[in-house]
């Protein structure tokens, strides 16, 4: 993934991957009763922190391509006050307008750590006011549909990641919220049916997903 200079290139990128990711959760759902326990958790395990970097990374080169000048699908430029064209100098600015105690190198280099958590919509909106991005209001509608995905899904990956008792017992805690009564197993949670759709709760973050995608890009 890159910068795109229109956005419906971006946006269709990301699109095939996640349609990707979906279809390999629905067949997850429909096989599960015929896989062992360990592949089970092992898939389910890779869908989500697939889902969780495909999202971080568009959002990461959505923000790069609206500071360094992009056209959205609707055709509107969208650019911030600086002038900035490179990648570097973009990525430098969205870093710098969430943290500006942020130090870089000589060469403008900078540790992975000091990068904002991209996958989060209120970072989205703090760099885009910051930068003076030109399509912030437009960004601010886009984020508004509250979906849960933005919030629960880290806590997921987060377990499955790092597989500790405290990773475990934040993700479990979400359980009630999606109709799931007492587990041990995170991956239970995420292939539970939804309890507002006919899909598991790992398809319906797929699709929330999709959906904001598409409206920041529009």
């Amino acid at each position: 993934m890159h910068r795109h200079s229109r956005l419906e290139v971006l946006e269709a990128t990301v699109a095939k991957r996640l349609h990707r990711l979906s279809r390999r959760a629905a067949d997850l759902r429909a096989g599960r009763s015929h896989l062992i326990p360990w592949r089970t958790e092992s898939e389910t395990s890779a869908i989500a922190i697939y889902l969780h970097n495909t999202w971080t990374n568009a959002c990461r080169w959505y923000l790069v391509s609206c500071i360094s000048g992009a056209r959205s699908k609707s055709g509107v430029e969208i650019s911030c006050p600086t002038g900035i064209t490179r990648v570097d100098d973009a990525l430098m600015l969205a870093i710098r307008s969430y943290n500006p105690k942020v130090q870089f190198g000589p060469k403008g280099s900078w540790r992975p750590r000091d990068e904002p958590p991209w996958n989060s919509p209120p970072t989205l909106l703090v760099i885009a006011k910051r930068s003076g991005l030109t399509n912030e209001q437009d960004l601010v509608t886009a984020l508004s549909a509250g979906y849960r995905v933005f919030d629960d899904l880290p806590r997921f990956r987060n377990y499955f990641a790092h597989r500790n008792q405290d990773t475990r017992a934040n993700a479990i805690a979400l359980a009630p919220r999606y109709g799931v009564g007492v587990t041990s197993k995170p991956s239970d949670v995420l292939l539970a049916i939804h309890p507002t759709a006919a899909e598991s709760v790992i398809e319906n973050w797929s699709a929330e997903t999709t959906l904001t995608l598409e409206a920041i890009c529009a």
